[in-house]
């Protein structure tokens, strides 16, 4: 059968995760003793003194004793367990949103519906790429036309919103080599459910190798990946949220061109401005042209 969980989702892939896990099980074993001492004893009472079985005229007059010791008691160990947690939830999020002085930024830029990583060295790619063992602070943003998203990688426990026209951050050091999911935490329209990535954790030869590496995407991986064009038009007839793009090879250059840098120019029948954003920026000329080219392949 195949695997149904989000990757990543039971690993222990940053050090904090234990601390974080740690706080959720004492939770749950917590809830479980008051489910036991208090709510199910509750529940007791409650069917064997109803009424019909101890009518009131047959209650005595005293049924109340006092008990300082006991009321003291079920004040202060209750106080007690709440400020241990309060202390312990604190010193997580303490830990999450104090950002490392020495550590990598990566640029997130999250858009309907695709996640772009933007490097030191100006390489964009459609995952995120990390070594191993070393900090990472992530400074995301959407367009300002976009709507919010939120970024989350559950193998890292990091969650955070992704807001048109600001910047917000979050950090990780992941310390296990492998592939962890990225999904959109926030729903942003029809596609949200298909805004995924992956953050691949590399050795730190590997990451480097990669880092310096100078790659050229092609037009159809740029088209199905980064660009984000995949998410919204079909390269069929069917439509998604932008029309299809069957039949699309007929159009002129400068037609398709202008439909990803100035969208707006020339809007399909059926469809309003303003939905489609510009690659204006995103992406380089020479990007431009070859999702142009792979575009002049279609039928």
């Amino acid at each position: 059968m195949e695997n149904q969980y989000i990757e990543g989702f039971y690993s222990n892939a940053t050090a904090i995760v234990a601390q974080l896990d740690n706080q959720y099980y004492l939770m749950h074993v917590l809830l479980t003793v008051l489910l036991l001492t208090v709510v199910i004893p509750m529940i007791y009472f409650v069917f064997k003194y109803r009424e019909k079985n101890h009518p009131i005229e047959d209650m005595p007059e005293k049924t109340l004793v006092h008990h300082t010791g006991l009321e003291i008691a079920w004040t202060v160990i209750p106080t007690i367990v709440l400020m241990t947690c309060f202390y312990w939830g604190y010193d997580s999020l303490k830990n999450l949103r104090t950002m490392p002085t020495e550590a990598t930024h990566i640029k997130v830029i999250g858009k309907m519906w695709s996640w772009t990583f933007e490097y030191p060295n100006g390489k964009k790619t459609d995952k995120l790429y990390v070594p191993k063992g070393e900090n990472i602070i992530l400074d995301m943003t959407a367009p300002i036309n976009d709507v919010i998203h939120s970024f989350w990688i559950p193998a890292f426990r990091t969650k955070e919103d992704v807001v048109p026209g600001r910047i917000t951050k979050q950090w990780f050091n992941a310390d296990k080599v492998g592939s962890y999911d990225i999904e959109c935490a926030e729903y942003c329209g029809d596609r949200h459910s298909y805004m995924l990535s992956k953050v691949i954790v590399m050795e730190k030869a590997d990451y480097t190798t990669w880092y310096n590496k100078k790659e050229k995407a092609s037009g159809e991986d740029l088209f199905a990946g980064r660009a984000g064009c995949a998410s919204c038009h079909s390269t069929g007839s069917n439509t998604l949220v932008g029309p299809g793009l069957a039949g699309i090879s007929s159009k002129s250059v400068s037609y398709l061109k202008d439909a990803l840098v100035n969208p707006d120019k020339d809007i399909a029948k059926g469809f309003y401005p303003g939905i489609m954003p510009s690659s204006k920026g995103a992406l380089s000329n020479e990007e431009v042209d070859s999702i142009v080219n792979y575009l002049k392949t279609l039928k």
